[in-house]
């Protein structure tokens, strides 16, 4: 297996994240530059695509408040995140919030 297409070699386990179909991240404007990279190597790595859009952490999170779907929340600020990891929009319980406060 050690020559094969990584992301065959993970759809065959059962890798959850590649049988959800397309990452949706939300992300800041201020993160585009190294999100879209890392999203980026996500997609060579797994062969999942990352449908991606930057803006404004406050409206994102009203979108997502107001039904987007998005798989992933990065904000500017720890005040949006914190947020949505109170409201029933996106219960702890059911989706993993990592507040990580970058320099």
């Amino acid at each position: 297996m050690c020559g094969q297409n990584r992301s065959e070699d993970q759809k065959s386990l059962g890798n959850p994240v590649l049988s959800a179909g397309p990452v949706v991240l939300f992300a800041a404007g201020s993160l585009k530059d190294a999100l879209g990279e890392v999203a980026r190597e996500f997609e060579a790595a797994t062969g999942v695509t990352v449908t991606a859009e930057f803006g404004p952490s406050g409206i994102l999170r009203e979108r997502i408040f107001n039904g987007a779907a998005a798989h992933v929340f990065a904000s500017a600020d720890m005040r949006n995140a914190q947020i949505l990891a109170g409201s029933e929009v996106f219960p702890v319980r059911s989706r993993p919030l990592l507040p990580i406060r970058f320099a």
